[in-house]
């Protein structure tokens, strides 16, 4: 019985090891916002209209840092600003 019952408290004792791994995999990967150079030169082309040149930046880091949800930011603005030029380009 004394068996038994330290072969059931091992096979709980990794459960709870695998369990533990995996939960820190899914915390290590999880998004984050970090406005680091690259993010703020995106943001100097975008604000400065140079919207190709933005866009191909935006691209580049979406391979780099895919986590980083500061890109969506970046590309909420650079929408932003491309519908504005497209509305004022219309109107003229």
């Amino acid at each position: 019985m004394k068996r038994l019952c330290s072969f059931y408290y091992n096979s709980k004792s990794i459960a709870f090891f695998i369990v533990f791994i995996l939960c820190q995999s899914f915390v290590l990967a999880a998004p984050y916002a970090e406005y680091n150079a690259e993010i703020r030169k995106c943001y100097d082309l975008i604000i400065h209209l140079k919207i190709e040149e933005a866009s191909q930046k935006i691209k580049a880091l979406k391979s780099n840092q895919a986590d980083n949800i500061a890109l969506i930011h970046m590309q909420n603005y650079l929408d932003f600003f491309n519908q504005l030029l497209h509305f004022y380009s219309s109107i003229r």
